[in-house]
């Protein structure tokens, strides 16, 4: 009878550790493996294992009494301890929701064992990382310490133990609404992005996705239907780039792990077939083996490879292994982590998710795409806005397209291109078939003739309208492309093909020229069931027309300086405007520094 007493008492033993170790096992940093497959994280919850761990035996609090007579006042003392709390009115009205609905723990069952939402918040602040965000700002060392002393039963009286509940009780509502908070709006501190972006320029726009959004209903919402992961998954991005960017950010991290890239020295340009004592070194930071004798030969394969990393750098891929291809592959593993982490940033700017099909303009690269369910169906090269007047960053819905489009000059080229050629010659506008009015009404034209031009500079506002009839010199082209937006920007055909054989284009006021409008109009007349012939016939025929559209198409300009495929292999683009700069050093201020974990090389020519 004893041994079978024993028996049974030594399993109860290995359950109560096989338990402690599922939840432990969720702080620990675990090397990540090769195939990437690093988001397999075990799931420390099953009915039985809620029902069973820890047993702390605390007497129940009267929870109705406690609302009734000072619910504020319990839930204040509840933070008076050591870690930081971020969210205190938020957890204050959580608490005090649940407590009026007579229930006093929001992480913990009854018995006090961890329940769903403890154990979901768990696994959310493990696999933050994958989502390029710090852990260790969700409160994980703390909540690591406070869970194992809980499961160790390590307490030196019951009022101990109580403190340790109440105190995970913090710490996970106030990760929670941390995670609901960074995953929505993104970990940027916004208004010193813009500060200082607007310091150093003439124009800058950027609008993020900030619809309104209730935090706080959305967290009470989803703890009192045990959504937890439900709610934070749904707001992680569902863009297909997302998921491959965060794939790249696991690849990166691994080869970071093992002491990053080996570094390449400068020399004499290395051709097909030559040989160099570098490309062992080379074949190393590329990941290709040698298919020659002499692994110091430059074979075709390591070419090819050479030419793929060449491409993906923007670099002309000419295989030559010349001095910018060696800075390219010297560039240390930290500065491309940080850059991917940047770009992730950036799609927590979008909104979550998008209908499909939709029309995504990223300026850097220099494209237009149409996605449907995440592929690309259609892709036109662009123009984009210069440098002094960079293309905006929005969202919006394409709505209606103009054949033959009226041109109503922008008040800015007026001022910085206009004024110039009329002081010079004013008969060049009729030529161009360019009407001046003296309002919006376009009832009274202007004879550019009568007015003296010199009396205006580029800094005054000039008092007129300036519309330029359709035709061969309009620089609209024969198609323009409408969606609401608060700049006054649009995509249009152009009459100047020639700056599309330009390697970086950005030369427009803003707006974006597409190379071939036709191939974009022909797919939404068929989406929207319209004869493409019939069209084309009224835009060749010069006639001003406006097809309205009855779905309206979602538009994203957006603004990614690195992409990635399907295998995380990552695409670095031009960071034409300048934005990666400042708003990485944002990231990466003192303010942010336990938000995120970036390389330690802070940039630190940028003045406040």
């Amino acid at each position: 009878m004893k041994i079978i007493l024993a028996f049974i008492l030594f399993l109860l033993r290995l359950s109560a550790i096989e338990e402690h170790t599922i939840i432990l096992q969720q702080f620990e940093e675990k090397k990540e493996t090769s195939n990437n497959n690093n988001n397999n994280i075990i799931l420390p919850f099953n009915k039985e294992l809620s029902k069973k761990f820890p047993h702390c035996n605390i007497s129940e609090v009267n929870s109705t009494k406690i609302v009734k007579l000072n619910i504020k006042n319990e839930i204040e003392e509840l933070l008076n301890f050591e870690e930081a709390i971020k969210n205190k009115e938020e957890i204050i009205e959580i608490k005090t929701s649940f407590l009026k609905n007579k229930t006093k723990y929001i992480w913990f069952n009854k018995d006090l064992s961890f329940n769903k939402r403890a154990l979901d918040i768990i696994v959310a602040i493990k696999k933050s990382q994958n989502h390029a965000l710090n852990p260790d700002f969700y409160h994980k060392k703390e909540i690591f310490s406070l869970t194992k002393k809980l499961l160790d039963k390590k307490f030196k009286s019951l009022y101990e133990k109580n403190q340790t509940i109440k105190k995970l009780e913090i710490l996970f509502t106030d990760a929670y609404i941390l995670l609901i908070k960074d995953l929505r709006f993104g970990i940027s501190d916004w208004n010193e992005t813009v500060r200082l972006l607007k310091k150093d320029r003439e124009k800058f726009e950027w609008l993020r996705d900030d619809k309104n959004f209730n935090v706080l209903k959305y967290a009470i919402s989803n703890l009192k239907n045990n959504r937890v992961k439900e709610s934070i998954e749904n707001l992680i991005p569902k863009y297909k780039d997302y998921k491959n960017l965060k794939k790249a950010l696991s690849f990166y991290r691994e080869i970071e792990k093992n002491g990053g890239f080996p570094k390449i020295p400068y020399g004499k340009i290395i051709r097909l077939n030559q040989k160099d004592k570098r490309i062992p070194l080379i074949r190393k930071r590329l990941s290709v083996t040698s298919h020659t004798i002499d692994p110091k030969i430059y074979d075709k394969k390591l070419f090819l490879a050479v030419k793929d990393f060449q491409r993906r750098f923007q670099i002309f891929p000419s295989g030559r292994i010349d001095k910018r291809t060696i800075k390219a592959l010297n560039i240390p593993v930290e500065k491309i982590i940080d850059k991917i982490k940047l770009n992730m940033e950036r799609y927590r700017w979008l909104p979550k998710k998008v209908s499909s099909p939709y029309i995504d303009i990223n300026i850097p690269s220099f494209l237009m795409k149409v996605k449907n369910r995440e592929k690309t169906i259609l892709s036109i090269p662009v123009i984009v806005g210069k440098k002094e007047r960079p293309t905006p960053v929005f969202t919006s819905y394409l709505s209606s397209i103009i054949l033959n489009p009226y041109w109503h000059v922008p008040k800015t080229i007026v001022q910085k291109d206009l004024l110039k050629k009329l002081q010079k010659n004013p008969e060049t506008f009729s030529q161009k078939n360019i009407h001046i009015y003296d309002s919006w009404k376009l009832t009274h034209e202007i004879n550019a003739n009568e007015i003296n031009w010199y009396q205006f500079s580029e800094k005054d506002k000039i008092p007129f309208v300036f519309v330029q009839d359709p035709g061969i010199h309009n620089p609209l082209g024969r198609v323009k492309f409408q969606f609401s937006n608060p700049f006054a920007v649009f995509m249009h055909d152009t009459p100047n093909k020639t700056l599309f054989k330009r390697r970086y284009r950005y030369f427009s006021s803003g707006c974006i020229r597409l190379q071939n409008p036709m191939k974009l109009l022909r797919y939404i007349l068929k989406k929207e069931g319209k004869d493409f012939i019939s069209i084309k016939n009224i835009i060749e025929s010069g006639k001003n027309d406006t097809i309205v559209l009855k779905n309206k198409i979602p538009i994203l300009i957006d603004y990614f300086t690195a992409k990635a495929n399907d295998k995380g292999r990552v695409i670095f683009y031009k960071d034409i405007y300048n934005y990666d700069k400042i708003q990485l050093f944002v990231l990466k201020s003192k303010k942010m520094r336990n938000r995120i974990k970036f390389a330690s090389n802070l940039t630190s020519n940028i003045k406040k």
